[in-house]
């Protein structure tokens, strides 16, 4: 009987085999290599800058709206403000000194003023034009004064 199972079991062997398929059979694709990331991200295309914008490496929030430059020296009502390029600013009241930097905000219409001493609190101005701010919760307008 021994023989028997033998053979047996060979049948059950060979019928369990599986016949090759080469579609299933094929090995699985290797992933498709990644490209390596660069050192360092590609800088966007930027449209040239008017030359009215701060300085280069000054913080772009301070970019006005194009074509309007807001650095120069402007006064009125005994207020003289100085905007620098470098996005620093001093406003001047009497005695008074004032230090600190400055942001355009609202899509170039309006002019923030941040004191240094956070004791002092942001001042605020509406840009009329170029050549025109006018004080936001304060009555006065400062007029852009010819360089000196």
């Amino acid at each position: 009987m021994r023989p028997a199972v033998l053979l047996l079991a060979a049948v059950v062997l060979a019928a369990c085999e599986r016949t090759p398929d080469p579609a299933r059979d094929a090995p699985e694709p290797a992933p498709a290599p990644q490209a390596a990331a660069p050192a360092t991200p590609a800088a966007a295309p930027t449209a040239p800058q008017p030359s009215a914008t701060p300085a280069p490496g000054a913080d772009a929030a301070r970019a006005p709206t194009p074509g309007v430059s807001l650095i120069g020296e402007f006064a009125g009502g005994g207020v003289r403000l100085s905007v620098r390029s470098d996005g620093a600013f001093e406003l001047a009241q009497g005695a008074e000194r004032v230090e600190g930097t400055w942001a355009v905000e609202d899509d170039g219409r309006v002019l923030r003023l941040d004191p240094n001493s956070k004791a002092q609190a942001d001042r605020v101005f509406d840009v009329v034009s170029a050549d025109t701010l006018r004080a936001r919760g304060e009555a006065g307008v400062l007029t852009r004064q010819p360089a000196e």
